[in-house]
């Protein structure tokens, strides 16, 4: 999903409302948003990903620990669970 994505729905939705985060798809879990991050790279892979400040990935590539090659590089927002 996309961020303007992400915006029309809410713009339906109550502005008072909680945003309330699922930790996995089982639902085995649940926690209130905490904070958001919009300027990290999002490193995915066939069997998953990680996030990386844009500054972290350009030393993680620089010392050789990640390749342009191996993934690719998204810019990303990351919604933050409270716990």
């Amino acid at each position: 999903m996309k961020v303007k994505e992400l915006i029309e729905s809410l713009k339906k939705l109550d502005p008072e409302l909680e945003v309330i985060l699922q930790r996995d798809p089982e639902g085995n879990g649940y926690s209130p948003l905490n904070d958001v991050d919009g300027e990290d790279v999002f490193f995915g892979q066939v069997d998953g990903g990680m996030v990386l400040s844009a500054q972290d990935l350009a030393e993680e590539i620089e010392n050789g620990y990640l390749d342009e090659d191996d993934g690719t590089f998204e810019p990303c927002v990351v919604l933050f669970p409270m716990y």
